[in-house]
């Protein structure tokens, strides 16, 4: 008898979108790519300060209630070519929250990240000197959001393509932008609070090949 294993979900429900991950194995780590998936049940391979949530939602999650608050993990990534990358996380805003959801070098001069506030998620690719929007998405105050990203190909023809609750939003080529290249930097995972009020973070994963 055959048994179906589900490694990823819906684009509707709360766990990765498969609009997202469709061509991710889940098999390949880690021989051939690095993968987080920090689900917050007690046991993190990211460095946090934030509180435990309320417990009105089921699963683990973390609190990001004052500024600065923020997941991250070390410097672990780095744009290469043809090196896939994605990134997803399921999180929480409430009305003016500020906060960056993506990956960022260690003084945030250098991202690849959604920048939410004023209830909108703007994919931005900053390379210190160069910062552009690759696509924006409007986000409802109180309610759970997947936001994502995918990287691929090489050179100029580098493509990021921004996806809210596994459906995509938009997508540039490198040969679209000012930067003659992707950002060079090694990145962490990183959302952080850039102000508050509360950001609840359900999940983060993040996959890049080796």
């Amino acid at each position: 008898m055959a048994v179906e294993v589900q490694y990823r979900g819906d684009n509707s429900d709360t766990g990765p979108s498969d609009g997202v991950w469709f061509d991710v194995d889940p098999l390949a780590a880690p021989k051939k790519q690095m993968e987080i998936f920090e689900d917050f049940t007690g046991v993190s391979s990211l460095i946090m300060t934030g509180s435990p949530p309320d417990g009105a939602d089921p699963g683990g999650s973390v609190l990001l209630d004052t500024s600065g608050d923020a997941a991250d993990s070390t410097l672990a990534f780095k744009l290469v070519d043809d090196k896939d990358l994605t990134f997803e996380a399921r999180i929480k805003i409430v009305t003016a929250a500020v906060l960056r959801c993506g990956l960022e070098d260690a003084d945030n001069s250098d991202r690849l990240s959604f920048e939410i506030a004023a209830d909108s998620a703007v994919l931005k690719h900053d390379d210190a000197s160069n910062d552009e929007t690759i696509a924006t998405k409007a986000v409802t105050a109180g309610s759970y959001v997947k936001l994502g990203f995918r990287v691929r190909g090489a050179g100029a023809d580098t493509e990021i393509t921004a996806y809210a609750d596994g459906v995509k939003v938009a997508s540039k080529k490198l040969s679209d932008l000012t930067a003659s290249a992707v950002s060079a930097q090694p990145m962490k995972v990183s959302v952080v609070s850039a102000g508050t009020p509360d950001v609840e973070v359900d999940w983060i994963k993040a996959v890049q090949l080796r």
